[in-house]
C-alpha cells in the first residue's frame, strides 16, 4: 500500500516515516514538503491509499489545500496531521469528507493505531476535538437498542450471546449491527468499535 506524507518539516517526515515503517508491513511511503509537491505526487501516483497532510505548508492557504485534495482525489483517504487542535477546524474537515485528524502531540502508539484504522477503511477523530453537538448527532442517530448492541460488541460478545442477553433474535442483532456499521462508516466489528471509542460513544 502507498502512503503520502506531506509536511514541510523534514525531521517530522523522517520520524513519522520511521514509525510507520517499523510498525506496518508492505508500505511504500512518498514524501512532499510543499502543497505543489504533494499535488504532483498525487497526480503521478494514482494508487496512493492514504494521504497524511499538514495544514500549514508552503503554498497552502488555510484549509484550501486539503479541500482541493478531497475534491480532486475522492478515492484517497485524507487525514490531517497537525499541531492545530481547534475543534472548529476538525469539524470543517469532517464536513468536507476527511477520514481522520491526528494531533502532532499524539503518542507514537496512537499515530500507528490511527493509520491502521484509516487503512482498514475506518475513521479517526480524537473525541476531545469533536464538539458536543457533533457527538450528540452521532448518538441521536443510534437507537438505545443499537447502543446496547454496540456496547456488547465492545465487550466481545458474539451475536447469539448478545441476542440472549438483550432478549431479541439473532436476526435482529444482525440488523442492528448493519445499522451501526453504516452510521460509523465501518465494515467490521473492530472498525466500528474503534470509531465508537474515538467518538466517545463507548469506553
Amino acid at each position: 500500500m502507498k502512503i503520502l506524507i506531506a509536511d514541510d518539516h523534514g525531521l517530522f517526515r523522517l520520524g513519522l516515516r520511521a514509525i510507520l515503517e517499523q510498525k506496518l508491513d508492505h508500505l511504500t511511503i512518498l514524501e512532499a514538503d510543499s502543497t505543489p509537491q504533494a499535488l504532483t505526487q498525487l497526480q503521478r501516483n494514482k494508487d496512493i491509499e492514504l494521504a497524511l497532510l499538514d495544514l500549514n505548508m508552503p503554498g497552502n492557504e488555510g484549509l484550501s489545500f486539503v479541500f482541493t485534495v478531497l475534491e480532486q482525489y475522492p478515492k484517497v483517504k485524507v487525514c490531517v496531521i497537525s499541531a492545530n487542535e481547534d475543534p472548529a477546524v476538525v469539524g470543517a474537515l469532517m464536513d468536507k469528507g476527511a477520514k481522520g485528524y491526528i494531533p502532532k502531540s499524539s503518542a507514537t502508539e496512537v499515530v500507528t493505531s490511527a493509520v491502521q484504522i484509516l487503512l482498514a477503511g475506518g475513521q479517526y477523530f480524537p473525541a476531545e476535538l469533536i464538539s458536543q453537538q457533533r457527538l450528540d448527532k452521532h448518538i441521536s442517530k443510534l437507537t438505545p437498542r443499537q447502543l446496547d448492541v454496540l456496547r456488547a460488541m465492545a465487550e466481545g460478545h458474539a451475536n447469539k450471546q448478545i441476542a440472549e442477553n438483550l432478549h431479541i433474535s439473532v436476526g435482529t442483532v444482525k440488523t442492528h449491527i448493519t445499522a451501526i456499521f453504516d452510521e460509523l462508516s465501518a465494515t467490521n466489528r473492530t472498525q466500528a468499535i474503534n470509531a465508537a471509542r474515538q467518538l466517545g460513544l463507548i469506553i
